[in-house]
């Protein structure tokens, strides 16, 4: 829920409102209101507002078109509100973004008549009481069932002293609340104690966006707030609600096949004659990879609110093949974002989530990989919000995905923490798991982080070498920005631009970093370490002949590091690797890199 804070006319006045950080402030601009603010006045509180990243929004009342669009040229504004009894060809030729007083009528049938009038024109409504000056609060049984098909702000005899009975009533999918005469001394005039006591019955009703130290945070257009918001509301919930977590507990355990084995790599653990190793084998949830955890998570909170379509990207394919496949079982429609250079790549996925019924769109712009897939499906969700959830594959992307993927993630390590007490009677020394976006990391990670004799290592793709191009080592060359929804180190290009990545393992080959796994790298709490290809493919290859498994060329990453760490550890220290998944999705890859000849000439017959 969103605050705005009207009728401010005089600088200080707009410093104490803007004090509390609000979401919008309100300057009127109607000749007979007490409230009324000059132009001159109205142009420094807005230089203000925009140094507080707060929205102005320009009021005006049944005032001729022509004065309206005089002011606006002379004011930059964000949203302009119109009070009165305009009519929607009047909305329409406001050359901003709109907000659209509605008065309640004598019925709820009166008061959707007059709604349905405007349609889609303005971006929401501000419902009010039948009169301005009444001091009554409006009638709560209509604004509770408005709220279920508009955008709704409420308006009207808000005040320290009603506002949480109000919103026990209403705040369920309210857009926001407008303060005004409640939190004055006077018209106009904002009162500090006031606005701090109502500012405190509100708290826990406005948005509070997720940050790890300096880092996560929302930096999305303003068109996606609502479905973020709609979201969050929607876990928070569920993360409180037993019958949904009985429900995810019974699809992890009947559908994607968890508990995963905790497997103690004993063949492995000889020949490098140094720690105890132990696979936590991902591979064996059903798809193939840790990423059914949250898309399974993710299905069910569509389903809370209402969504019929979702959308993800991809770049290994075990993301988007979890994405088709929660589709698939729920009834959805399915749509798969993945570069061209991945699709080459991947084929073997590109099929399964074809045959699944998805449609696999493939992004032929910038790179063709991961993070040109990442775009393409933002814009996509940016013009079907209100009908499509956006399954993002891994802890990263605008509050509340980071904190909601990690949460669906951390059964990983919930039941490593439980395997491995029950094998060994006591926690690991060493963690390793390998960090793309980082889902399956925090996952591990997470459930351990109270546990400071636990050491922590993520592994990243280090590529064909350390020059800019050649890797994606976000902490051997990256830099802080913000880059698709949230505040991260990227590698960067000179110019601020997203450089160009590279790793054998396209799951791997991204520019950005989960923002919690950043502010542990800060911390110095997990430790950051890199893998080449040609050590990837060795790992590959070696626990494949020492234990009859194939990781994914992600994981092999972390079995890289532990080939690198065991032997010089003692025999008692124990490490635990994430094979975040298996490796038959990289068939092709792996061929060409062994140069299997006998492979490629199958290849060529099947082709004949």
């Amino acid at each position: 829920m969103q605050l705005k804070i009207c009728g401010i006319k005089t600088i200080a006045s707009a410093k104490t409102a803007l004090h509390f950080k609000p979401d919008f402030i309100g300057l009127i601009f109607v000749p007979s209101s007490p409230r009324k603010v000059t132009i001159k006045t109205a142009q420094k509180i807005i230089a203000l507002a925009k140094k507080n990243q707060t929205k102005t929004v320009a009021v005006f009342q049944d005032q001729l078109l022509d004065e309206v669009l005089k002011i606006l040229k002379i004011i930059q504004v964000d949203y302009v509100q119109l009070h009165g009894n305009e009519s929607p060809r009047y909305c329409t030729q406001i050359p901003c973004k709109t907000i659209k007083t509605i008065r309640l009528e004598n019925t709820l049938a009166a008061t959707k008549k007059n709604i349905a009038k405007y349609k889609n024109i303005p971006n929401f409504f501000l419902i009010d009481r039948p009169k301005q000056g009444q001091g009554k609060i409006v009638d709560l049984r209509q604004v509770k069932d408005l709220v279920l098909d508009y955008h709704i702000f409420l308006a009207g005899g808000l005040n320290p002293d009603n506002i949480q009975s109000i919103l026990k009533k209403t705040d369920q999918n309210l857009k926001g609340l407008d303060v005004s005469s409640g939190v004055e001394t006077k018209p106009g005039i904002k009162n500090m104690t006031k606005l701090k006591k109502f500012i405190s019955k509100i708290k826990p009703s406005l948005p509070t966006t997720k940050h790890f130290g300096p880092y996560g945070g929302r930096y999305v257009p303003e068109m996606l707030i609502p479905a973020l918001e709609q979201l969050k509301k929607a876990y928070y919930q569920a993360k409180k609600d037993p019958e949904f977590q009985k429900k995810l507990t019974e699809l992890y355990q009947t559908y994607s096949g968890r508990p995963t084995p905790l497997t103690f790599a004993a063949n492995l653990t000889k020949k490098l004659n140094g720690a105890k190793i132990y696979l936590k084998n991902e591979g064996l949830n059903h798809t193939g990879a840790h990423k059914i955890n949250h898309c399974l998570g993710q299905v069910l909170l569509a389903q809370i609110t209402g969504k019929k379509r979702i959308i993800a990207e991809t770049g290994a394919g075990q993301h988007g093949l979890a994405t088709a496949t929660v589709a698939a079982k729920f009834g959805l429609k399915c749509t798969i974002y993945m570069g061209e250079i991945d699709i080459a790549r991947q084929r073997p996925n590109v099929f399964y989530m074809e045959r699944l019924g998805a449609e696999v769109v493939p992004v032929k712009t910038g790179a063709k990989t991961l993070k040109d897939a990442v775009n393409a499906a933002i814009k996509d969700w940016m013009t079907n919000s209100d009908t499509t959830h956006y399954v993002i594959g891994s802890a990263l992307g605008p509050d509340p995905y980071p904190e909601m993927n990690r949460d669906f993630q951390s059964i990983i390590g919930q039941e490593v923490k439980k395997q491995i007490k029950k094998a060994e009677k006591k926690l690991p020394d060493i963690l390793i798991a390998c960090v793309g976006g980082g889902s399956n990391a925090i996952g591990l990670f997470h459930p351990f982080l109270k546990n400071q004799k636990v050491q922590m290592i993520g592994v990243e793709a280090g590529g064909a070498g350390r020059k800019p191009g050649q890797n994606a080592a976000r902490f051997q060359g990256g830099k802080v920005g913000v880059v698709e929804g949230y505040k991260s180190y990227f590698l960067q290009t000179k110019d601020g631009q997203i450089a160009p990545t590279h790793s054998i393992s396209a799951g791997l080959d991204y520019a950005g970093i989960g923002p919690e796994l950043a502010y542990l790298h800060d911390t110095k709490r997990i430790a950051f370490t890199s893998a080449t290809d040609q050590e990837v493919l060795a790992a590959f290859d070696l626990l494949a002949k020492t234990e009859g498994i194939f990781p994914a060329l992600e994981s092999a990453h972390a079995v890289a590091e532990a080939i690198k760490l065991a032997p010089k550890l003692a025999k008692n220290k124990i490490i635990v690797i994430n094979i975040s998944g298996r490796g038959d999705k990289d068939l092709f890859i792996l061929a060409k890199a062994f140069q299997d000849k006998s492979f490629k000439d199958f290849l060529k017959n099947e082709i004949k």
